[in-house]
């Protein structure tokens, strides 16, 4: 079994396999392959492992698991870490699965997220969204933390069908939520820097106001660089849908700034007053995404401003 030449008899292997590494209470699951497509329309293999007596379960990509069996990890370990991970994603035995099914009670964990348009044609088919210049608005029902962190289901057509509500309905409620959630973070490089660097250098001078005395030294108080994200920095770049959020930055930074898509997690703003040039905005935005941003996680090659009653506007 450790001669698989390619990702289909590497699919077929865990197929025949999984069950053995499984606990007896997957005796009677039933085992599955499907394709999703996530962000920027890539297309990944995803192994769905259904006890009978559960209405939903987490789905495992393979394709990473893949990558370490070519890099030389004996399957027999591959297949025990696909069975962990299944094991340690299961749903709590009290989840209420009327957070996806009922939307008076779904619509309370609705968020927005934001992605590229052009990037995410197939996506886009499948999801009901709202078009905001060259991006999408697409939304998911956030359902808690597990050991592997934040625990979504992306709203389809099929489940905004279920509810019988209309996309316009979807899309105020999802901002109200992003608004009332207060979870918006807005830093300085500096600042960014000074929270990463802190406890080392508290470990090195034995205390925090020593350490922060040493900071003022190393760093500038501001350096014209900013970074909207939420607290998780988990698709934080949606902060740039919330009202709230972006009256505070007018507020410390003043109306005139550029906006760069850094990724769909978090978004930089540079005051207009730096003296930066437009142009060399967006060749630095190509440049970072074509040799350092994940395909998945880029969201656009364009600079925006935002303005108090348009929103987001890409400036030509």
């Amino acid at each position: 079994m450790n001669n698989i030449k390619n990702f289909k008899e590497f699919t077929n292997a865990v197929l025949e396999s999984i069950k053995a590494y499984l606990p007896d209470r997957f005796a009677k699951a039933d085992i599955s392959l499907t394709t999703v497509t996530k962000n920027n329309d890539l297309q990944l293999t995803g192994l769905i492992i259904k006890m009978a007596d559960k209405d939903i379960c987490p789905t495992i990509y393979l394709e990473k698991f893949f990558e370490d069996y070519e890099d030389g990890k004996n399957l027999d370990k591959v297949l025990k870490e696909i069975a962990r991970c299944r094991v340690n994603n299961e749903f709590n035995e009290d989840f209420n699965i009327e957070m996806i099914t009922d939307y008076a009670v779904a619509s309370k964990h609705i968020l927005p997220r934001l992605i590229n348009k052009d990037m995410n044609v197939t996506l886009l088919q499948e999801r009901p969204h709202k078009i905001i210049e060259d991006l999408a608005v697409v939304y998911a029902i956030e359902l808690g933390n597990n050991e592997s962190g934040e625990m979504s289901t992306p709203i389809t057509n099929q489940l905004l069908e279920r509810w019988n509500i209309t996309v316009d309905v979807l899309h105020s409620v999802a901002i109200k939520n992003l608004e009332a959630s207060n979870s918006h973070t807005f830093m300085s490089m500096s600042e960014i820097m000074s929270k990463m660097m802190l406890n080392y250098l508290i470990e090195e001078y034995g205390d925090e106001e020593s350490a922060k005395e040493v900071l003022k030294d190393m760093l500038p108080p501001e350096d014209g660089m900013y970074v909207l994200s939420n607290d998780t920095r988990v698709n934080g770049a949606v902060q740039l849908l919330n009202r709230y959020a972006m009256e505070d930055i007018i507020e410390r930074i003043g109306e005139h700034f550029y906006i760069i898509p850094s990724s769909i997690h978090e978004a930089i703003m540079i005051p207009a007053e730096c003296g930066v040039i437009p142009d060399e905005l967006r060749k630095m935005v190509l440049e970072v995404n074509t040799n350092e941003v994940q395909p998945t996680e880029m969201l656009s090659n364009n600079i925006y401003t935002w303005r108090k009653f348009d929103g987001l506007e890409i400036v030509e």
